[in-house]
């Protein structure tokens, strides 16, 4: 990269464009990846639940029935309800 903001001509050969300095490079106590931090919650849902318990109810009985039985289900207090 070139001191007065220019990039290289080759670089629009290529599709690339100039990576200036993060704002954060030269804050002592902020590492960026400390932020991404896993979503335990989710996966488990979508692992046991969704990936391998409905997969397996599926090969029981039929789609049909398993939504005729959560429809059967009585409401709970407290409990949301999202239509979609």
């Amino acid at each position: 990269m070139k001191e007065n903001g220019q990039h290289p001509a080759e670089f629009d050969e290529y599709g690339l464009h100039t990576i200036y300095t993060a704002f954060r490079a030269n804050l002592a106590h902020c590492d960026i990846f400390l932020a991404f931090t896993p979503d335990l919650l989710h996966q488990l849902h979508k692992g046991i639940f969704k990936d391998h318990l409905v997969k397996w109810c599926l090969d029981v009985i039929s789609e049909e029935e398993m939504d005729a039985h959560f429809k059967a289900m009585p409401d709970y207090p407290g409990l949301r309800h999202f239509k979609k």
